[in-house]
C-alpha cells in the first residue's frame, strides 16, 4: 500500500479547490500596463546612454516589440510594461544604482519643451503650474 504524505494531499486539495474556483478569482488587468501610451524619450535616453557605454541598443529591445529606431519617431508610444523591462535590462547591464541620475544628464532644457522650460525658470515649484495657465 503506497504511503501518501500530508503535504501531497494538501497539494493535491489545493489544486481541486483552484480549479472548482477558478470562475471566482478573476485576475486584476490594469489597461495601462499593456497599453502603449507612454512617450519613448526616457527609453531613447537610457538605449543612447547604453550605447555609448557599449551595449547594443538592439539586443536590449529584443523580444519587446519595438526596435530602437521606432523611439525616434514622435508618435511612438510604449506601454509600462515595456518601459519596464527595458529599465530592468538597462540596469543588468549598466550597473543600476545609478541609471537614473545617468539618464537625466543626458536630458537637455530641448527634451522639456517651452512649457517645461518655463516652468524650471519660475522661482519655486508654487508659481510654476500658473505659467502653463
Amino acid at each position: 500500500m503506497p504511503c501518501i504524505h500530508s503535504s501531497c494531499i494538501l497539494l493535491l486539495g489545493a489544486i481541486r479547490w483552484s480549479h472548482k474556483n477558478a470562475d471566482a478569482i478573476k485576475p486584476i488587468v490594469d489597461p495601462r500596463y499593456s497599453q502603449a501610451s507612454a512617450p519613448p524619450q526616457l527609453s531613447r535616453f537610457r538605449l543612447q546612454h547604453a550605447q555609448a557605454c557599449g551595449h547594443d541598443p538592439a539586443l536590449l529591445c529584443r523580444g519587446l516589440g519595438f526596435a530602437p529606431q521606432d523611439l525616434q519617431r514622435p508618435d511612438y508610444r510604449l506601454s509600462i510594461r515595456q518601459s519596464d523591462q527595458l529599465v530592468g535590462r538597462a540596469r543588468g547591464v549598466l550597473g543600476g544604482d545609478r541609471l537614473g541620475l545617468l539618464v537625466s544628464d543626458r536630458q537637455t532644457p530641448v527634451y522639456w519643451g517651452l512649457v517645461g522650460l518655463a516652468m524650471l525658470a519660475c522661482a519655486d515649484l508654487g508659481s510654476a503650474p500658473s505659467i502653463s495657465r
